[in-house]
């Protein structure tokens, strides 16, 4: 009668028909279930890894045999343009951003890489760096029409990541390209990253700012200065103390 009853109770609530020819029991299937197998599971692609297309030291001596060929800044830009042995630079940035400035400069600049606003606006030094540039050489008795600035690398960094040392090793020829043709009177070099490439050091910043030293290139010699690099100034301000006083080293 309790089964008769049951069965009363489930009709009345709408329960009228067998959806299967056996019954299933759920907590059974609920404990096998955890971890089905797809009868055909679908095969998941794996990205490919990306790779530059040239090796290191490859891309390092056809920077170097390119770079030998270059005798202005005209020259320089188009080579730039038409290089190939940076492409994890160079094919995601817009822009091929290489001098800006006076073409014989008194003082020379060298920093990072381009910023995302200069790859906004197609061109070096733009909004803040500039003003905070023009200040630091005004301050030292240096007009700003007798300055020029560059960077260790040419393009955008995608993200605005940290350039690698393979990237800035592959421009490095083009970098001492540009001091050979300006001949500038002292070099500024801002950033510890820069200074590391070029002056070829394992010092931080923190131990080389304001030390002046002497670097070779081609026949000359050049006295460099190091310092804090803009992104450094802007992220910890009282850093502008350390660069005023690696300023005041400069002697024209």
């Amino acid at each position: 009668m309790e089964a008769l009853h049951t069965l009363q109770w489930l009709y009345e609530m709408g329960v009228d028909e067998a959806i299967a020819h056996t019954p299933i029991n759920r907590f059974r299937q609920q404990k096998t279930a955890k971890n089905p197998t797809p009868q055909n599971p679908v095969p998941i692609k794996k990205p490919l890894a990306t790779t530059s297309v040239l090796g290191t030291n490859e891309s390092i001596k056809i920077a170097e045999q390119v770079a030998k060929h270059i005798v202005d800044l005209d020259g320089l830009q188009h080579a730039l343009e038409t290089f190939t042995g940076c492409p994890s630079l160079k094919n995601t940035a817009k822009h091929t951003l290489v001098y800006t400035g006076n073409p014989t400069p008194n003082l020379l600049c060298i920093g990072d890489c381009p910023t995302g606003e200069d790859e906004q606006n197609g061109r070096l030094l733009s909004g803040a760096m500039q003003k905070l540039l023009y200040r630091m050489v005004t301050a030292i008795g240096i007009n700003k029409t007798h300055i020029a600035y560059t960077n260790r690398t040419f393009w955008y960094a995608p993200g605005g990541r940290t350039v690698t040392q393979g990237e800035a090793a592959t421009c490095m020829p083009f970098v001492k390209k540009i001091i050979e043709i300006t001949t500038p009177k002292h070099i500024l070099i801002l950033g510890n990253d820069t200074a590391k490439t070029l002056l070829q050091t394992a010092d931080n910043m923190a131990k080389i700012n304001g030390k002046t030293t002497r670097i070779t290139i081609g026949k000359a010699n050049y006295t460099c200065t190091p310092t804090f690099g803009f992104k450094s100034i802007f992220d910890n301000p009282k850093r502008k103390q350390h660069v005023w006083q690696a300023l005041k080293n400069i002697k024209m």
